[in-house]
């Protein structure tokens, strides 16, 4: 299903990474991983609260994270360097929240920035 997903939006890369701790931490591993050709994993577990403010707001309110150029639209520079040191020029986080709490975000990255359209 996230290869189809994943091909279906021209993505580089498209997982589901569980959270644990409140949602606070991304200390579980992905859980599951789609990458198109060349492109590596992440490789590691990312807590929400490393990548600044605007972005763990989002994502524990429930909201979608919609991101065209990680190097221009994120104010964090951790998250930038994060993202930047993934590979990940553009991406779309999108929460499950369970209990109130942030329980797991399903995510699509470009390597490349790009404009995410309604469509994608």
């Amino acid at each position: 299903a996230l290869e189809m997903f994943g091909q279906s939006l021209g993505a580089d890369r498209v997982g589901l990474h569980e959270m644990s701790g409140g949602g606070s931490r991304g200390d579980r591993p992905v859980t599951d991983e789609w990458l198109a050709e060349g492109v590596r994993s992440i490789g590691r577990s990312i807590a929400v609260s490393e990548l600044g403010g605007d972005v763990s707001t989002l994502l524990r309110a429930g909201r979608m994270l919609v991101v065209h150029d990680v190097s221009s639209d994120l104010t964090s520079d951790t998250a930038k360097a994060i993202f930047a040191g993934s590979d990940v020029g553009a991406l779309i986080a999108v929460p499950k929240i369970r209990d109130g709490q942030l329980a797991a975000v399903l995510f699509v990255h470009s390597r490349e920035p790009r404009v995410w359209t309604l469509f994608d």
